[in-house]
This record gives structure tokens, C-alpha cells and sequence, in this order.
């Protein structure tokens, strides 16, 4: 199972109140590299995995990277391409938790969503998740739904600056977030017309999505000790 939505809409804190809530039913499998981890730390164990990763394909991992270039500039030509490496990775280890339901925060659709949208030219989304066709994926995507002023907000006042779109003029951001939330859109249409995987939308704007969230988890959990 992965999470996704724009940035500030909440994934952390969705990821770490479901690891308290449901202790015995998931595992969050990047919590050793989400960006609760201190930064220094965070990088080096993000480097070993993506390094990893690479070396199991070379070749095939070559061809993603020109893919994932495409359109890409300054750190995005190094970043981009090392968050899909990481995601793959982090996905084949969810697959090998036995006996639990497991969890990533930002897996392949916020690495395809990282990808385009600011991609020069504009993103192309039918081409992004043909990148997804052989990669390991999740069983369940849960979308957490937030809208882009409440996320606005968010990001203008949090304390890290780990997203992208945080690094923007201030009259980008707004333009930025509604061509993301359009993209993540058509990700995610797109997932379920391939049949790459059910997706769950949860909203953030209003109550509590911890329930909606830990009652699939628990799902896939009974599912898999049966």
C-alpha cells in the first residue's frame, strides 16, 4: 500500500499516526528514510538504496533514467530519477513483509506525480505510468485528497522545505499545486484504466482519515494471514 497527494496534504503524519494506531497490522517501510529522519542520515540510507536498486538492472534502469530526464532540470536531472529508484526499491520490500500490511509514504505515483509536474513541455501522464507497467506496485493507493488553499497554507508555514514546490515564487505555487492536483488526477485515472492497482481516496480537508486509511490496512492484513 502507498500513499500520495500533493505536497502538505499530509502523508507523514497520515504515515506515522497510522503506524501508532495500527501497530500490530502495518509496517511503515520508509520511516527509516522519510523526512522525519534527520537529513544527513536520511541521504545516506536514501543513497545505499537507490544504489541498490540500480544494480539489479542496469541496463533497464539506464533507459527509465533518459525517460525520467526528459524535460528535467538542475538537481531535478539527479533527484528525479534517484526518487523512482528509491520507490521501487521501498516497494519490493513492502512485497517481502510477510504476515503484515505494509506501508509507504511516497512510492511510485508521487515519483511518476515528482516527475511531471514540472516538467518543461508539460507532463505526459500516458507516459509516465508505462514506466510502472514492469515495476513492482502496490495493491492499494490511497489518495489523500486535500484542497490546494489548505495546502497552500501548509507548505507557506511549515518549518522544512523538502518539496519542491516550497522553493517557488510565492505567485507560482498557487499556479504549481493546481497543475499538480490536475496531474495526480489523470496518475491516477490512468492506474486503475491499466489496472495497475485499486486506489482509495480519503479526504483531508474534513475529519479524520486515520479510519478510513487503518480499516484497509486491517483489510490487507487479514487478507494476507489468510
Amino acid at each position: 500500500m502507498e500513499l500520495c497527494g500533493l505536497p502538505g496534504a499530509g502523508k507523514s503524519t497520515l504515515a506515522r499516526r497510522l503506524g501508532g494506531a495500527s501497530a500490530d497490522d502495518v509496517v511503515l517501510v520508509d520511516a527509516r528514510v522519510a523526512a522525519a529522519a534527520p537529513l544527513p542520515v536520511r541521504l545516506g540510507r536514501k543513497l545505499v538504496l537507490v544504489g541498490r536498486e540500480a544494480a539489479t538492472s542496469p541496463w533497464q534502469e539506464v533507459m527509465t533514467a533518459r525517460a525520467l530526464l526528459r524535460g528535467q532540470s538542475g538537481r531535478d536531472r539527479l533527484a528525479v530519477p534517484a526518487q523512482w529508484l528509491l520507490a521501487r526499491r521501498l516497494l519490493d520490500q513492502a512485497h517481502r513483509a510477510v504476515g503484515t500490511a505494509a506501508v509507504v509514504e511516497e512510492g511510485l505515483v508521487q515519483a511518476l506525480w515528482t516527475a511531471g509536474v514540472l516538467r518543461r513541455g508539460g507532463p505526459d501522464a500516458d507516459g509516465l505510468l508505462d514506466l510502472a507497467s514492469s515495476a513492482s506496485r502496490p495493491d492499494l493507493v490511497v489518495h489523500l485528497q486535500v484542497s490546494v488553499a489548505t495546502v497552500l497554507t501548509r507548505l507557506r508555514s511549515r518549518g522544512s522545505r523538502h518539496s519542491r514546490v516550497q522553493h517557488l515564487p510565492p505567485a507560482e505555487q498557487l499556479i504549481t499545486l493546481r497543475h499538480g492536483e490536475d496531474l495526480l488526477g489523470s496518475l491516477l485515472q490512468g492506474w486503475q484504466q491499466r489496472a495497475y492497482g485499486d486506489v482509495l481516496v480519503v479526504s483531508g480537508d474534513d475529519g479524520d482519515p486515520v479510519g478510513a486509511v487503518a480499516a484497509a490496512v486491517r483489510t490487507r492484513a487479514n487478507d494476507l494471514a489468510r
